[in-house]
């Protein structure tokens, strides 16, 4: 059984250094007039450095069409491969899911293809990507991998501090922003994403240095008594404080396998600057 894996670029495995054949439908990012496609013409360091300096821009998205995922399906099809499983961004926050649905559906060829809504986005999406492309690389079914998703979809959690929300309420992606609606500008709040898929408050504090404190006592407290696990650590144009993490992180996790990979731009359309993250995935 030889299995392709497909994924959208919100997922960051274009920042991870792995080996897998993995083939990765591109969201694009809309500034003004112009379109990039995510990573291939606009990466994670020149997009947050852009909307940094004017902060008049606001970026938008939109997703890989029906063609695109219709493409790399039959590059895997040509290249003898048995099935196709595509994974995407929650289907709460794109309609890439629907998309690829419909691809899949409507696919003429041979092949058998199936998509999967990760309902997560970021580097959560992006480990269960390159789980994916493990267990397809040691000869895994596509029922036996989706299975193994699934186990991680409910052993995740990551938790994002937030520089701005003007971008979250903007787009329409934070799904409790009601309580935000005119103090947006002096709540520095923990987001997660949630078992359905969704952005959601965790909790609002009042300062960046309360809300890394209390990122730092949650994460801990999550994994006091979890034997095996991955450390995800998201930041974009943040050294500083991603130092801050990744130190922290050395100093109390040695041992554990960490991630540390950008927001991508496309994700970036969302949380806008200065976001920073810390979660972990059960092994």
């Amino acid at each position: 059984m030889k299995v392709g894996i497909i994924n959208t670029s919100t997922s960051g495995t274009d920042y991870l250094d792995h080996k897998y054949n993995l083939k990765t439908a591109r969201m694009r990012v809309v500034m003004g007039d112009k379109t990039y496609l995510d990573f291939v013409e606009m990466k994670a360091d020149e997009f947050f450095n852009t909307i940094a300096e004017d902060r008049s821009i606001l970026p938008s998205t939109s997703t890989p069409n029906y063609v695109e995922f219709q493409e790399l399906i039959s590059e895997f099809e040509q290249d003898g491969y048995d099935e196709v499983l595509i994974i995407t961004v929650s289907s709460e926050l794109s309609a890439s899911y629907q998309i690829a649905v419909n691809a899949a559906e409507e696919y003429e060829g041979k092949i058998k293809v199936r998509a999967y809504d990760s309902k997560t986005v970021a580097l959560p999406e992006g480990l269960l990507t390159i789980e994916a492309c493990k267990l397809a690389e040691e000869g895994k079914s596509t029922k036996e991998i989706i299975e193994r998703l699934d186990y991680l979809q409910d052993n995740y959690r990551v938790f994002f501090v937030v520089d701005s929300l003007r971008l979250l309420i903007k787009n329409g992606r934070l799904s409790n922003a009601s309580g935000f609606i005119g103090t947006a500008l002096k709540i520095k709040p923990i987001l997660e994403i949630s078992k359905e898929g969704k952005v959601e408050t965790m909790l609002k504090v009042r300062t960046a240095k309360k809300a890394l404190e209390t990122m730092y006592e949650t994460f801990i407290e999550e994994v006091k008594d979890l034997d095996d696990y991955k450390i995800m650590i998201h930041t974009s144009n943040n050294p500083e404080v991603e130092k801050e993490i990744v130190d922290f992180v050395k100093k109390n996790y040695p041992d554990k396998e960490t991630f540390v990979t950008p927001i991508t731009p496309v994700v970036g359309c969302h949380t806008d600057i200065k976001i920073v993250a810390l979660g972990y995935m059960k092994k």
